[in-house]
């Protein structure tokens, strides 16, 4: 399916025409920051540094729509209800979210595992067919940047390896995205123990300030890549971390 680029929407688009672009993060803790929420030390407060040491002051503002404990049905719920794209009118939003989903919702024998993937890797498209089917005042589309959730320090059916299946329906099943990244995973991943590296963690499901660091670079990374892209891409692009 065509991404939203396709039609003249998302950030390359939009940053021609508006400033400053507006980066809205949806999410849940994670975006929201815990522990650290209002302090410059949450992933939206760094990567709101890294544009402005990069492209200037006025290139862009950044809007945390963060909400701790929150699933994808939720954000899905604020979007409609709240009528967040009609408040910020983003050049494009970044969407991490899915954890509280596994969390709250798997059984603790695993049981259902499958089905609450299924349901919240639907629930994520709905976020984004939301997300892009809003029309900005300059006639453009918001684009989005979905990212792989990061792993976790939990042991078991709530562990890192469900969080990777989940990681992995997304990039089978998403489709209208401007963009797929995993190095939020990849990053805070450490492979020989199978979880998330514990020096990036301040507790066994949130990054530290260190952690919180890596995702913004990520997340800088990621939309100076979606700023080179140009009308003329037709597919979602999926970036995958080394």
């Amino acid at each position: 399916m065509e991404s939203v680029l396709a039609g003249g929407g998302g950030l390359a688009a939009d940053h021609a025409e508006a400033t400053p672009a507006t980066v809205t993060c949806l999410g849940d803790s994670i975006t929201a920051g815990f522990p650290y929420e209002g302090s410059g030390d949450t992933y939206p407060a760094r990567l709101a540094e890294l544009l402005e040491a990069t492209y200037g002051a006025d290139a862009y503002r950044v809007i945390n729509r963060g909400v701790t404990g929150y699933r994808a049905d939720q954000v899905l719920d604020d979007l409609r209800t709240h009528g967040w794209m009609a408040q910020d009118n983003p050049a494009v939003v970044l969407l991490m979210v899915g954890g509280n989903d596994l969390l709250q919702e798997i059984l603790t024998s695993g049981a259902n595992r499958e089905q609450v993937i299924a349901r919240t890797t639907a629930e994520v498209q709905g976020i984004i067919d939301e997300v892009v089917a809003h029309t900005n005042p300059n006639g453009g589309h918001p684009g989005v940047i979905a990212s792989a959730f990061p792993p976790n320090l939990l042991i078991g059916t709530y562990g890192s390896q469900t969080v990777a299946l989940f990681n992995e329906r997304l990039q089978a099943n998403l489709t209208r995205y401007s963009l797929l990244i995993d190095t939020n995973w990849s990053d805070l991943y450490d492979p020989a123990m199978g979880m998330a590296r514990a020096a990036l963690m301040s507790d066994p499901v949130h990054p530290n300030t260190a952690g919180y660091a890596v995702i913004a670079q990520n997340w800088f990374e990621a939309i100076s890549r979606l700023r080179s892209l140009t009308r003329r891409t037709y597919l979602p692009v999926v970036l995958r971390g080394a």
